[in-house]
């Protein structure tokens, strides 16, 4: 019996452990090109965590001369608006997908590269992200 409680007793351990400590990630990028002077950053904010984590800017590394904003879209009245935010949040446990008519990453300048190069600034932390373009 003791050894099965110490048994259990390390594995809740292991568990606190790695939901303390476990990093969130990106899934499914991609870049989408609608003109040649604007495009979109799609993607899912996986956070493994137990605590909120919150995307609160993207910078485009590569290629050079692109800007990246976080945004929104909304509808009222039947007019379609795109709005700046401060950040993105995936709950604990969870995701956030961020694309098309919702949150998304706004890119404006010359996107005539193949590929691209972010680097997602989140609250403690950061990642780089590299994804292919998509043109419609």
């Amino acid at each position: 019996m003791r050894l099965l409680v110490a048994v259990l007793a390390m594995a809740v351990a292991a568990v606190l452990t790695y939901l303390l400590t476990v990093s969130p990630y990106v899934t499914d990028a991609e870049v989408i090109v609608t003109a040649p002077d604007v495009g979109m950053l799609s993607f899912t904010l996986v956070n493994p965590s137990l605590r909120t984590v919150c995307l609160t800017g993207v910078e485009v590394v590569e290629p050079a001369g692109v800007k990246a904003e976080l945004h929104v879209t909304e509808i009222r009245d039947g007019v379609v608006t795109m709005k700046p935010v401060d950040r993105v949040c995936a709950p604990p446990l969870g995701t956030v997908r961020l694309g098309h008519m919702g949150y998304h990453v706004m890119l404006m300048g010359p996107l005539n590269g193949s590929r691209y190069t972010f680097l997602l600034r989140l609250d403690s932390t950061a990642l780089t992200v590299t994804v292919g373009t998509h043109r419609r």
